[in-house]
């Protein structure tokens, strides 16, 4: 009888502790916040054009994968005094091999090396010896933006979605990819995302340059104390797999070291860039829980003051009812209004895609003209193009999970020349892209063949789409 009433009292602990973890990740994020007067002031005092001519920053769009690794070994490899390096996701992969190998040498050679990754990412995949022989070097610190706990489930849904490299209050990396093979290099064909960062050659001691403003943001986050080490230096990095692994990484420095140059002036991206007037950081608050909606409210108001267009780029669209308001607002304002993303078939995030398969009548609804990309490889860029001075470029997706919980970064950058490479890029997807006539309806592009779902998998989402929408604020 005892043991009986012992299960029970098991059972209904267990239970009560399901109810308090699923109430505890669900409802803190349920009430969508409102952007408060006083944001809405700054935004409203907010100045985005520069005179021509008169700014101090450059800058290039990095649009390729190879692209991608490359101008981050250039600059890792210049470093003499510090690298910050901030990512959502970073993975053991041959990518992130080559840039452990030349954080090493840099940490060796007495550069600081600070490393942010969002906790959960963290959690899953950084449990791994490159990233204990990292974190064990007394010039790398590894820190976790909010490491889940299971006891305080409220800390599931908090995550950190930027991603950017700052190197010597000199060099800036920033845009929407995470540091590994389906992001970064050539290791891989069968599965890679397209996406997009823009590259600042830039001055800290100038206060509005692209440097001071993310290194002022970066302080922000990394002070927090949900920001915790992840490597303790003296537990870890002294075993023998540690040992192999520093020297297998040399071994793969020395290879790549006539690739990447030896000196800054090397850094063959910087050549490429393009004057830059004026450029404004937009970020979301810092803290863990739900968020007021600075980035999206911002970019509606900045999108609302175009005269001729604006055209947005980013991999899914999953609004609520605000949102998909304020989208409609733009398209009655602005003459050309169009937003690109993903074919149903073509995107990587299937909670995303059948959202958008439940929901696309919605989208449809605020009137702007709608492209599919349809290429084969996911399109992963998050950009904004207005008019013909300002792009937009960063982490940012058009979704509540970006609006109102992730951290989010997007650069507004007044440069003609600037945008018309972000208008040429587009204009490159847009040759693989569709338009959107109705629910069921395309124009497909001269000689592209539309990739079509087959029913199964169409039935699925369908299904699943219809049981997310209680929980659509999490994808």
């Amino acid at each position: 009888m005892k043991r009986i009433r012992r299960k029970k009292m098991v059972l209904i602990g267990v239970l009560l502790f399901v109810l308090y973890f699923f109430a505890g990740l669900l409802l803190p994020f349920f009430r969508f916040k409102t952007v408060g007067e006083e944001y809405q002031r700054k935004v409203q005092s907010r100045e985005y054009f520069g005179q021509e001519g008169q700014g101090t920053d450059r800058a290039y769009i990095v649009e390729t994968a190879v692209e991608a690794l490359e101008v981050r070994l250039q600059m890792l490899q210049c470093a003499k005094e510090e690298i910050v390096l901030a990512t959502f996701d970073m993975r053991d992969c041959e990518s992130t091999r080559d840039i452990a190998a030349v954080l090493l040498q840099a940490a060796d050679r007495g550069v600081q090396v600070r490393i942010l990754v969002d906790g959960m990412s963290g959690l899953l995949r950084m449990r791994k010896p490159i990233f204990k022989l990292l974190g064990s070097h007394e010039n790398i610190e590894i820190r976790l933006y909010n490491e889940p706990n299971l006891l305080l489930p409220w800390t599931w849904n908090g995550r950190m979605h930027d991603k950017y490299i700052m190197v010597d209050g000199t060099y800036l990396l920033m845009g929407g990819r995470n540091t590994f093979d389906y992001f970064l290099g050539a290791y891989t064909d069968k599965n890679l995302s397209l996406d997009r960062e823009v590259f600042f050659v830039s001055d800290r001691e100038e206060k509005d340059s692209a440097i001071a403003q993310m290194e002022e943001y970066y302080k922000l986050v990394w002070d927090q104390k949900v920001c915790k080490a992840l490597y303790n230096k003296e537990k870890y990095g002294q075993g023998s797999r540690e040992k192999e692994l520093r020297e297998e990484l040399d071994n793969r420095y020395k290879d790549m070291k006539q690739r990447i140059g030896e000196a800054a002036e090397e850094i063959s991206f910087a050549a490429s860039t393009v004057p830059v007037e004026r450029v404004t950081l937009l970020y979301n608050p810092v803290s863990i829980m739900g968020k007021e909606p600075w980035v999206f409210y911002e970019l509606v108001e900045l999108m609302k003051q175009a005269e001729e267009r604006v055209y947005i780029h980013t991999p899914y669209a999953v609004c609520n009812s605000y949102m998909y308001q304020e989208l409609a607002k733009i398209a009655v304002l602005v003459p050309e209004t169009t937003i690109q993303l993903n074919a149903i078939s073509n995107g990587d995030n299937v909670c995303a895609s059948a959202d958008y398969l439940y929901n696309k009548k919605k989208l449809l609804a605020c009137n702007m003209t709608v492209y599919e990309y349809d290429g084969g490889d996911s399109s992963h860029g998050k950009s904004v193009l207005i008019d013909d001075r300002l792009s937009v470029i960063g982490s940012f997706n058009f979704d509540m999970r970006s609006a109102y919980i992730d951290t989010e970064l997007m650069f507004v950058i007044d440069s003609r020349e600037l945008n018309q490479s972000l208008e040429r890029n587009l204009a490159a997807l847009e040759q693989d892209s569709m338009r959107v006539l109705s629910e069921q309806e395309y124009m497909v592009p001269f000689g592209h063949k539309r990739t079509e779902l087959n029913k199964e998998k169409e039935l699925f989402l369908k299904l699943f789409g219809f049981l997310v929408q209680p929980f659509r604020f999490l994808l």
